[in-house]
């Protein structure tokens, strides 16, 4: 651990609905991306330089608080995924992760790793159109099918997570499907874009899973 001050944390719970509400503006910034001929800085997890969709920008880290390696891991067993996990603040209701590698929790959404049984966890992830991040394991490349089954198993952190479902859902619909943003103990929520090749995406794809041990 770093000599970071103590982040803003505010529980699902008191969030509640108020947080759906925002849903659809939080989650624009969950784009994919592209193989950048410009320098970035930015890459992917086969160590690709890439850039974000034109016209979107992470917002600066001192808005965020975005940290790319909290120390802990996202594992997806069944689709080979191994990665690190982060964690953020949504900014002005927008949630834009600052890298391709890495998983993030979105803290002012979400109830702390170490409290996982009491609420809801969020996670968001990029993925990109052409390269490799943490979002493109959860669908498949050619149809956008999702990859992932009732049962498989998501590791975060310590807990571990049976899939209960897998949604595509249009990126203006996200913010009224109430079933989806009701709080709930020990649920986990991964969030990413189905990317599109040619343009900006149009569709979230959204994992639902429920907490089966905690470590």
């Amino acid at each position: 651990m770093t000599g970071r001050p103590p982040r803003r944390r505010r529980q699902w719970g008191i969030v509640g609905m108020l947080a759906a509400a925002g849903i659809g503006a939080m989650v624009f910034g969950l784009l994919g991306g592209w193989h950048s001929g410009t320098s970035t800085g930015a890459r992917d997890l086969t160590g690709v330089e890439v850039a974000f969709e034109p016209g979107v920008t992470p917002p600066p880290l001192a808005e965020s608080e975005a940290v790319d390696d909290e120390g802990t891991r996202l594992r997806v067993p069944s689709r080979g995924l191994d990665v690190a996990l982060g964690s953020l603040d949504s900014v002005d209701g927008d949630i834009t992760p600052p890298g391709f590698t890495s998983a993030y929790v979105v803290r002012d959404r979400s109830v702390a790793l170490d409290h996982a049984e009491t609420g809801t966890v969020i996670l968001a992830m990029h993925a990109l159109a052409r390269g490799t991040a943490p979002g493109n394991a959860l669908s498949d490349p050619t149809t956008h099918a999702p990859t992932l089954r009732a049962g498989d198993i998501v590791e975060v952190a310590s807990v571990t997570y049976a899939v209960d479902e897998v949604r595509r859902i249009p990126k203006p619909d996200l913010a009224h499907d109430e079933d989806l943003w009701t709080p709930g103990p020990a649920r986990l929520i991964m969030i990413t874009c189905l990317p599109r090749e040619g343009g900006a995406s149009l569709d979230n794809l959204v994992v639902v899973a429920h907490a089966v041990s905690q470590g």
